[in-house]
């Protein structure tokens, strides 16, 4: 959890109680120079500006405390939905509606990976909505009238949504796989071009299709949270810059690093679709979110114009010997 406040922190929840880093009240931290310090917006209140967006830059965190709410919603509605690959240019028409804006209690998370049954890839999608089953249906109707393969809507516990979601596919007590590395690409857009969108759906379906078993437990997803309270926050009030972000894209690509070959063709094919992402995506400049970044991005992509200024004066005075350089660092 902490680790991904000093990104950010984005969620389903983003629209009800903004970024996780929005709820952070402080930290305590080890600096370059080995000191302790807290960093609040009291004490030090630049480090916790810096922290809370490119925090990877500046100190060790000890602890953090954060601000809690009341319970959201004592049950929450989960839906899920599976749909062959001809449904995906319905399915982001249908993202598109909600493009100005999805209700704050609604999220949608797509999921399109390789189905070994139709040897081509199926495109699953998520919603969870934070409120009453009657409600949520009415924003779920369309996805229900395109014909899914499977569906589930059920009202569940906030607490159960990691294992019930996508009809409960990750296991108990689930931890990330080792020894499985997986190259992933990033994109965030403002808008859903939905050419741009099912284009690169239709060359990552060939794609994946073409040689499953190499590129097994490779996926791609869309997450789409709602943002009223991301956006409710001044922009200057934190390091992170990027509160206008509609959707997040994640290219994650499972296979042996070791066949050259493949490599080669993975990366450029990853990214000619960012590129054509950052070219649609409705911004006056690429952003990312940089705990989805694949590494190569321009600083400004990453922290925007606006903050690298800012953010290169505080590394000056809390680490000057540029000890913490090792996630998309400041300083190179």
């Amino acid at each position: 959890m902490v680790g991904a406040t000093l990104g950010g922190g984005v969620g389903r929840y983003n629209g009800l109680h903004g970024l996780l880093l929005d709820s952070l009240l402080s930290f305590k931290v080890v600096t370059a120079a080995g000191k302790i310090e807290q960093a609040s917006a009291t004490e030090n209140p630049d480090l916790f500006w810096g922290l809370r967006g490119a925090g990877f830059n500046f100190a060790t965190v000890l602890e953090a405390t954060y601000s809690i709410y009341d319970e959201t919603a004592p049950l929450v509605l989960n839906a899920d939905f599976v749909f062959t690959p001809n449904a995906s240019h319905k399915i982001l028409e249908y993202f598109k509606t909600f493009e100005a804006g999805l209700p704050a209690k609604l999220s949608f998370f797509l999921l399109a990976t390789y189905a070994p049954q139709t040897q081509s890839s199926v495109i699953l999608v998520n919603a969870v909505y934070a409120g009453p089953q009657s409600e949520g249906e009415k924003y779920l109707a369309p996805l229900q009238n395109m014909s899914p393969v499977r569906q589930n809507l059920s009202m569940i516990p906030w607490s159960a949504i990691n294992s019930v979601s996508f009809f409960g596919q990750e296991p108990a007590n689930y931890t990330c796989p080792v020894n499985s590395p997986h190259n992933v690409y990033g994109g965030a857009i403002y808008r859903f071009d939905v050419p741009t969108l099912q284009k690169f759906y239709e060359a990552y379906n060939s794609l994946i299709s073409s040689i499953p078993a190499a590129l097994n437990g490779t996926v791609y997803y869309i997450e789409f949270f709602p943002k009223q309270a991301v956006e409710s926050v001044p922009a200057d009030t934190t390091a992170y810059p990027w509160r206008n972000i509609t959707a997040h894209i994640l290219m994650n690509f499972a296979y042996d690093k070791s066949d050259r070959a493949l490599d080669h063709w993975i990366n450029g094919f990853a990214r000619g679709a960012r590129r054509d992402f950052i070219a649609t995506s409705g911004f006056s400049q690429p952003e990312l979110y940089v705990s989805y970044g694949h590494g190569d991005e321009d600083l400004h992509t990453i922290y925007s114009e606006e903050n690298l200024p800012r953010l290169r004066s505080l590394k000056k005075k809390w680490d000057p010997e540029n000890v913490y350089k090792y996630n998309y660092p400041i300083v190179a």
